[in-house]
């Protein structure tokens, strides 16, 4: 019978010179739009990001503890503590008015802001507090269990650059920084159509010389895990007519028909 009634595409290209020849007839031309970080899971920045703060904003104590000046406590150990005033206390979310001098602590919570003259904690469980003086009983380094400004994320550093896919850990980041709102690339719609006789829907019954529509549900649940909007307009068969009528319906939809 030879190949009546068929087409054969002889003449076959890469999938690099196929998109090469889409884009240059329908060049793309994103648009760009700016929404707050609650309705931006999913989609791409469209410009870099830069960090306008430090993270944190203040040198912060990792532990709960006693502020000191290292130097005063060198020589501490459990046979000789070292013995401090106790000049105050510091509690997260406060900033603290207390300067700090020689032979003096400033009692402190996890996250709170270290005072001036302060450049180490020790740990409250190396201390022992003996009405307005504390024991120390172990020596700290400079900045042993202080978090410094811009340790996590530097004024002006790049957080994330323009194409990214914001997920949650980068929102997370983003709030942190006290970003409110991005630049995305508007999210185009995507209305994806199935063809062939043989097609049917899982669920109904498979009659003879029939298989189930897979394509259909894979390429929907892929491009919305990707954060595209997907319209499935079904199976269509084999026939001209009926497929120009689909997808004129689908052009006047979305978007992208796939």
């Amino acid at each position: 019978m030879g190949d009546v009634g068929r087409v054969i595409f002889k003449d076959l290209i890469t999938l690099e010179e196929a998109i090469a020849r889409l884009e240059s007839e329908l060049p793309p031309k994103p648009k760009v739009i700016e929404v707050g970080l609650n309705e931006a899971l999913s989609k791409v920045l469209a410009e870099d990001v830069k960090a306008p703060i430090n993270t944190p904003p203040y040198p912060r104590s990792l532990v709960d503890g006693y502020v000191v000046n290292y130097l005063d406590v060198k020589e501490a150990s459990e046979d000789r503590p070292v013995k401090l005033k106790v000049k105050g206390r510091v509690r997260v979310g406060d900033y603290p008015d207390i300067t700090l001098r020689r032979g003096e602590s400033v009692e402190i919570d996890t996250g709170a802001v270290i005072p001036e003259g302060g450049n180490a904690v020790v740990p409250v469980e190396e201390t022992k507090c003996i009405g307005d003086y504390v024991l120390i009983y172990r020596s700290v380094g400079y900045g042993e269990n202080i978090a410094w400004p811009g340790s996590d994320v530097c004024t002006g550093e790049l957080v994330a650059t323009r194409g990214t896919l914001i997920t949650p850990e980068l929102i997370g980041v983003l709030a942190s920084l006290g970003i409110s709102k991005v630049k995305v690339f508007w999210r185009p719609k995507v209305c994806v159509i199935s063809t062939g006789n043989e097609l049917v829907e899982p669920g109904s019954e498979l009659v003879k010389g029939k298989v189930y529509d897979v394509n259909t549900y894979v390429l929907t649940s892929k491009l919305r895990s990707l954060g595209y909007e997907c319209v499935s307009l079904g199976v269509v068969p084999d026939n001209e007519d009926e497929l120009r009528k689909v997808v004129g319906k689908a052009i006047d939809l979305c978007d992208v028909v796939v």
